[in-house]
């Protein structure tokens, strides 16, 4: 939706390429965009094959409701962080550690 929105309309081909993900993986996720009445889906004027997503007023007013608690999040992340340390470093980190090492190896090296 936020690409909807950059976009102003596009094609589930041009929103795959914008958001770097799968043609089909796009195709699916947008009819149950459009029943929730966040996107409408319109006929191309200028090609018959293609059809066109736009964003609602509903999907708007929802997009507006999503930045503002976006912020809200990112600040109270921020404070979180701030009181104990990146986690998601600390995640990446063990992650990288046990594929160098993987904790049944730290196991028997501990025996």
């Amino acid at each position: 939706m936020t690409s909807l929105a950059k976009l102003g309309s596009a094609s589930a081909s041009d929103l795959a390429s914008a958001l770097e993900q799968s043609h089909q993986l796009v195709l699916q996720k947008l009819p149950k965009l459009v029943q929730l009445g966040l996107l409408v889906r319109t006929q191309d004027e200028t090609d018959a094959r293609r059809k066109l997503f736009s964003l609602t007023d509903e999907g708007i007013d929802q997009l507006e409701k999503f930045d503002r608690c976006s912020v809200l999040l990112r600040k109270a992340y921020a404070e979180l962080f701030a009181e104990v340390g990146d986690i998601n470093l600390l995640i990446s980190n063990a992650i990288d550690a046990l594929n160098q090492k993987p904790l049944c190896n730290r196991l028997s090296d501990s025996t």
